[in-house]
């Protein structure tokens, strides 16, 4: 009977220094060919085959995350019998053991950490040797994804109510009831009668805002809906409001002074004895129907007004009949004008000394 002689793996010596080879070391089969002839010789020619030279490198390295692991894969590379595999954390400087004899062409290696950065490095192995390092793309840290939230969102808010708004001096002031459940509000207008809108705020925390940048002359309208996480209500729109009345300059030279031209504007500087254009308190009624409509701070210059001025002659005879008596609206049952009383001031004629 002839016998049968197989190889030991010429790596026996050798596993010891894969362990500890860097990536890029080469493992070689020396003299491995007089070896085999001279086994071959003594056997009679009985002798397994064995590969005579290394396998190739794999191809591409492909690693991809999860947590606490990596998963690499490769090409199966022919005439491999298995695979060495080794990963750093630092840049390719350390190594540590990932496999030694890995048959399959994928592997996972567990307890890694998922803040590091890693490398893995793979080489095919035979009985004749190895093929040279193949390394990966570098894998960033891993991120686990939070599970999905089982908190359901609140229902959306219900509608405002009346959107009402008030218009000043390129300016748009909208109010409107604060809706239960809402976390802001939505609000556009428009000035085309709704065709197309602009923005005025997405998430508002208030129910109330001030649009500044309108066109005085323009029409608008303006549309508010509540939000929350659920979702938005319908929408609803103002009235449309017209455009901006800038209202009556009762200071209409800028010299600080009220302009008085009725007997009804006389009678309210009783109403506001510093001159200011305020009326005192419960006296506001009065003193805006001597003064409709005033233009904002009645259109005193910035630093304000002081007084007033008399810019036009009046009649106290109001019914016209050449007679002061009861017909007349400041006639007070027979008292006649009632004297403005608590306040000081200088009386300048403006140099008329017209006795007419």
């Amino acid at each position: 009977m002839c016998a049968v002689l197989v190889f030991p793996m010429l790596a026996e010596s050798a596993t010891a220094a894969a362990l500890s080879a860097q990536p890029g070391a080469e493992l070689q089969a020396a003299a491995g060919a007089e070896l085999r002839a001279a086994l071959q010789a003594e056997a009679g020619g009985q002798v397994e085959s064995v590969p005579t030279s290394p396998p190739g490198a794999p191809g591409e390295v492909s690693v991809t995350r999860a947590d606490g692991t990596l998963t690499a894969s490769w090409t199966a590379v022919e005439g491999a019998d298995s695979y060495h595999v080794t990963y750093s954390s630092d840049g390719a400087v350390s190594w540590s053991l990932a496999a030694l004899n890995h048959a399959e062409a994928s592997i996972t290696i567990t307890g890694v950490d998922n803040s590091a950065t890693y490398i893995v490095a793979v080489r095919a192995r035979n009985a004749a040797g190895y093929s040279g390092w193949v390394n990966s793309s570098a894998a960033g840290p891993y991120t686990p994804t939070p599970p999905p939230s089982t908190t359901q969102p609140p229902p959306p808010p219900g509608a405002p109510g009346e959107v009402l708004v008030t218009r000043g001096d390129g300016t748009l002031t909208a109010s409107w009831t604060a809706v239960e459940g809402a976390a802001s509000y939505h609000v556009t207008y428009s000035s085309d009668g709704a065709v197309s809108w602009s923005l005025a705020a997405f998430e508002h925390p208030n129910s109330s805002i001030t649009i500044t940048g309108v066109d005085n002359s323009a029409t608008y309208i303006v549309a508010v809906r509540a939000r929350n996480a659920g979702g938005g209500s319908g929408w609803v729109n103002s009235a449309p409001v017209g455009p901006h009345d800038p209202g009556t300059d009762y200071d209409s030279d800028d010299d600080g002074h009220i302009e008085v031209t009725t007997l009804a504007q006389l009678d309210a500087i009783r109403y506001d004895l510093d001159g200011d254009g305020a009326a005192s308190t419960g006296n506001e009624s009065a003193y805006t129907a001597a003064f409709p409509s005033p233009a904002a701070t009645m259109g005193c210059p910035q630093s304000g007004c002081t007084g007033y001025e008399l810019r036009a002659d009046l009649d106290f005879d109001t019914n016209g009949n050449g007679f002061a008596d009861e017909g007349d609206a400041y006639w007070n049952n027979g008292d006649g004008w009632r004297p403005i009383t608590g306040f000081d001031a200088d009386f300048d004629g403006n140099n008329d000394t017209d006795p007419d």
